[in-house]
């Protein structure tokens, strides 16, 4: 990790640049989205998600605390990633109205503070003591979680770079039999250049794709190309499996409760993997990430990150009894 106001010359000077803002970029999300919870989780600020099935006998305490009821969810913009990760960013712009069916199906309702300025924590803690059921699945009232792909990292020993084991070309056959989604940062834009065997064993939607500088300052994002680095060790240790991806992340790694969990739906594929997760407030599973994985069935398998953290907190959704933690 290179200091603030560090000197650096030559060949490291652009590593250095890079570290330092992804270093600051951090920094940011954690100060703006910390509040009453410290610097484990992220949330988008002024909103609660409110579960459909407890909404009528919350509305009165969240209507005296300025809490309105939101526009509804949206498959696209800023509900796949596409908040910009500085402080403040998230949720700044309102999402289109969308039908029903998808409000129905995530068994949330969005509501945004009228005061931006209200601490979206103490009010969520106080309507949970209010309200709270005796269960351990997501609360009745609950922030809007940010998850990360990236979480901060703790360092830690490596070893020096190998060779990598030969690479196995699968039959061309068997790629189509067997689909396995990748939910990450997307496709990085030009692999087809870069690593054609890798881009035709690929599907993806033309939103799914990572742009690897997205502020066009000539530095990569922070986890710019993480979703194709995950699809390469897909290729390299199951070549015979056709890989879908799904972009529920943005290019510095951030995406939401409801980013990630649109994503889910859209997957369709029988095995998920989200090398992603966060912390929540309460320490239950972010509410539509929840709801969504309920309805997956026992035939769906999904593999989720553990967390980089050394910690033995709950790390959602690896921590759902229906993923498998790695």
């Amino acid at each position: 990790m290179v200091a603030k106001g560090a000197e650096i010359d030559g060949s490291d000077n652009k590593l250095g640049i890079e570290e330092r803002r992804r270093l600051t970029r951090r920094q940011r999300d954690l100060i703006a989205s910390g509040g009453a919870m410290g610097s484990t989780c992220l949330y988008v600020p002024g909103e609660l998600l409110v579960a459909r099935q407890d909404e009528e006998r919350l509305r009165g305490i969240l209507e005296e605390n300025g809490a309105l009821r939101g526009v509804r969810f949206s498959r696209s913009g800023r509900d796949r990633g596409d908040f910009d990760g500085a402080a403040g960013g998230y949720g700044d712009e309102p999402d289109p109205i969308v039908g029903e069916s998808l409000d129905e199906r995530l068994g949330i309702v969005r509501y945004s503070m009228s005061d931006p300025s209200r601490d979206v924590v103490e009010l969520v803690r106080a309507i949970q003591r209010f309200s709270d059921r005796d269960d351990d699945g997501p609360a009745p009232v609950s922030l809007h979680h940010v998850l990360s792909g990236e979480p901060l990292y703790m360092g830690g020993p490596g070893d020096e770079p190998g060779l990598a084991p030969e690479f196995r070309v699968a039959e061309a056959q068997t790629v189509e039999a067997r689909l396995l989604a990748v939910l990450d940062t997307g496709v990085a834009l030009g692999l087809q250049d870069v690593h054609a065997q890798l881009f035709d064993v690929l599907t993806r939607d033309s939103d799914d794709a990572d742009v690897l500088d997205s502020d066009n300052d000539k530095l990569l994002d922070a986890e710019a190309g993480h979703g194709t680095f995950i699809a390469g060790l897909v290729r390299r240790l199951a070549p015979e499996v056709g890989i879908r991806m799904k972009r529920v992340l943005n290019p510095y790694g951030f995406g939401t409760d409801l980013s990630v969990s649109t994503g889910v739906l859209a997957a369709e594929t029988p095995v998920l993997n989200m090398s992603l997760g966060g912390y929540t407030l309460d320490d239950r599973p972010p509410p539509i990430l929840a709801n969504v994985l309920n309805q997956l069935g026992r035939e769906v398998v999904v593999v989720a990150a553990a967390g980089n953290n050394a910690s033995d907190r709950p790390f959602w959704p690896a921590a759902c009894k229906q993923v498998i933690a790695v």
